[in-house]
């Protein structure tokens, strides 16, 4: 009968509006999570502050709103869409011809994408803002699925046709939004619960900042928190496939499933969430990833909550200020890393990522337990309370919502399936079986001088060399301003070779890996003396080639402004090469000329040999060796 036939049409519309929600929210964060990346590079690869990180202020575009005619253009139905498709055709910045084209169009897509957020956010009716928190959320998921299948990476800033086709179903749907769901915008609404719930805005920036960061910080990319406890071998810990699995079932079960109220305002449950993230930081292996997985409970289980308080928060100071203390902890997790190149409080910083993880527990604390709190008028509460309603359609969650989240895990899950099915080792044939290729390479987060990813290109050159044992330096992307790759898995996957991460994400260095086509037997992950300088990582590893026990160090030296620590350093490193009792190869970042102070305590006290002595043009990469004996060398440019 006719009402039969309504329902079901109002039925297949909720579902094709959450499926829009979903895309636009996939657009959303593949937008947020690449703009800190693109931006770094310029300091990166300079050396020096360029100007171009004034951009990332774009982020704080909600702050016209409070212009009124700009707030009523973009709270009109025709304004959300525009700034919906400029947010979408943004995507094309991947396809520029240049890098600072990419950036600004990448920025100015980032500032509309903020605009639209705000606009879908605090100007549509309940039942459009219901479809418009979850499928952000859902979006988050889908990107996190997409990245399993990529190894990692985000396909939409890896494949021009990926690209393309995502563009058109973003821009598919926000036609869908416009057509059939966006003429019920509501600015008078949006006005009442301004008015209503002003006093606790700050509280609700603060916290939502917060949990943006620390959701980008650990859970952007499956394997992440694996890289936060790796050690070294025979006992690395949880590899990121399949334990990468683990991460995304608990996230969604914690979206899906655990979110009542109470929970949320509970001391308890955030001193559950603390605990966790101790575990993380202050142990290693299986115990600290299930700290990982603890503190991921408790993040996901406070994001449909605390986009209800921005939801009811005045849109313009409260996405503004939420903008700021974003960017005030991505600059933090720069300083801690970067302190020996920032320019200033690099000291003050230095590896303090455990003080900045609390800072921000405390500040989502701020939220969690504070707001909504403070008394008010009747009216006030009557708006508090249809706003808190938002979300709680609890008959479209369970059969919508929460169905598409457990089909967007389910394809994550076989994406790791299908990558640890074909993960298949290499086993070199060689006349000689004892013969073996060694190989340095400081790969500079595998960008290229112009600040292209180039992982496919790297993976072909270094395949093109017939290394069997490369030493890969400026490696641990895991951190959200170099967009959170994992290039070791990357790479471990691409070529079949066995892979050591080296030390953790969490021990502040920027990251020493070996591949290796044989079997890595033992490893020990180091920090080098660095009392003024960045720290030094390095990886002594034994590998086993043809039956032959061959051991390996791989290293990154301070700069070479920090002569006590290369001094240091150099010593460390030749104690650990004279008690090597098998034959070995030294393959590191040494930052010093031939026949230097470094060089000679390396080579004479260490009981090694250069490679090629004849070689003075070398200022950073080297390969010394013992009780081998060395065909050739090539240095490639």
């Amino acid at each position: 009968d006719v009402p039969e036939i309504e329902e079901i049409v109002e039925g297949i519309a909720e579902w094709c509006g959450l499926v829009s929600e979903m895309i636009l929210g996939f657009v959303w964060w593949s937008l947020f999570n690449a703009l800190t990346p693109l931006i770094w590079f310029f300091p990166l690869n300079e050396l020096d502050i360029t100007g171009y990180e004034l951009l990332i202020g774009l982020l704080l575009s909600p702050l016209l709103l409070c212009v009124p005619a700009l707030r009523r253009a973009s709270f009109s139905p025709g304004g959300l869409a525009l700034l919906r498709c400029l947010s979408v055709l943004s995507l094309a910045s991947y396809q520029s011809p240049s890098l600072v084209l990419r950036l600004t169009f990448l920025s100015l897509g980032n500032a509309a994408s903020n605009l639209a957020l705000c606009s879908s956010w605090h100007a549509t009716p309940p039942k459009q803002k219901f479809q418009s928190l979850w499928g952000f959320l859902l979006g988050n998921f889908l990107l996190l699925s997409a990245r399993v299948w990529w190894t990692s990476l985000n396909p939409v800033w890896a494949s021009n046709t990926v690209n393309s086709i995502v563009i058109v179903l973003g821009l598919l749907a926000v036609a869908e939004r416009f057509y059939f769901s966006e003429k019920g915008i509501n600015q008078k609404m949006s006005k009442q619960l301004e008015d209503a719930v002003a006093p606790s805005w700050p509280l609700v920036s603060i916290g939502f900042g917060s949990l943006l960061f620390l959701t980008q910080w650990i859970f952007s990319e499956a394997s992440l928190v694996s890289r936060w406890v790796v050690t070294g071998y025979p006992n690395p810990g949880p590899a990121p496939n399949p334990w990468g699995a683990a991460v995304i079932v608990l996230l969604a079960f914690s979206l899906a499933f655990i979110s009542p109220k109470k929970l949320f305002r509970s001391s308890v449950w955030w001193l559950v969430g603390l605990g966790g993230g101790l575990l993380l930081y202050y142990t290693d292996s299986f115990v600290g990833f299930a700290g990982g997985l603890i503190l991921g409970l408790y993040v996901f289980s406070l994001w449909p909550y605390i986009i209800q308080a921005v939801i009811g928060s005045p849109s313009a100071r409260t996405m503004t200020l939420a903008m700021f203390i974003y960017i005030v902890w991505v600059l933090a997790a720069v300083w801690v890393v970067a302190y020996n190149f920032v320019p200033f409080g690099g000291e003050l910083a230095r590896e303090k990522t455990g003080a900045v993880a609390v800072l921000v527990m405390l500040a989502i604390a701020s939220l969690a337990f504070f707001i909504g709190r403070e008394r008010g008028s009747s009216d006030k509460r009557n708006v508090l309370k249809r706003t808190e309603s938002i979300g709680a359609d609890r008959r479209f969650f369970a059969y919508g919502t929460r169905p598409v989240l457990i089909l967007i895990v389910l394809l994550a899950l076989s994406g790791f399936a299908v990558r640890y099915e074909r993960l298949e080792y290499q086993k070199p044939l060689k006349e000689e079986p004892r013969e073996f290729t060694a190989m340095i390479w400081t790969i500079h987060f595998c960008y290229d001088n112009k600040g292209w990813p180039s992982f496919e290109r790297a993976a072909q050159l270094i395949n093109n060399t017939g290394a069997d044992v490369v030493g890969l330096l400026e490696t641990d992307a895991s951190r959200p301003f170099l967009h959170s790759h994992d290039l070791t898995m990357w790479l471990e996957e691409r070529l079949g070779m066995y892979a050591d991460f080296g030390p953790a994400t969490k021990k502040h260095t920027w990251g020493a890996a070996l591949l290796s086509k044989y079997p890595i037997i033992k490893s020990e992950h180091h920090l080098l003396p660095s009392p003024e300088g960045e720290l030094a990582p390095a990886i002594s590893a034994t590998v086993n080639i043809s039956g032959h026990l061959t051991d390996f160090v791989i290293v990154h030296m301070g700069n070479d402004g920090d002569d006590l620590d290369r001094k240091l350093q150099a010593e460390a490193l030749a104690n650990i090469l004279a008690n090597f009792e098998n034959p070995a190869v030294f393959l590191g970042y040494v930052t010093s000329q031939p026949f230097s102070r470094d060089y000679k305590h390396l080579v004479k006290t260490g009981n090694v040999k250069d490679i090629d002595s004849t070689d003075l043009k070398r200022w950073c990469q080297y390969i010394f060796y013992k009780k081998l004996i060395r065909f050739s060398s090539v240095k490639i440019n």
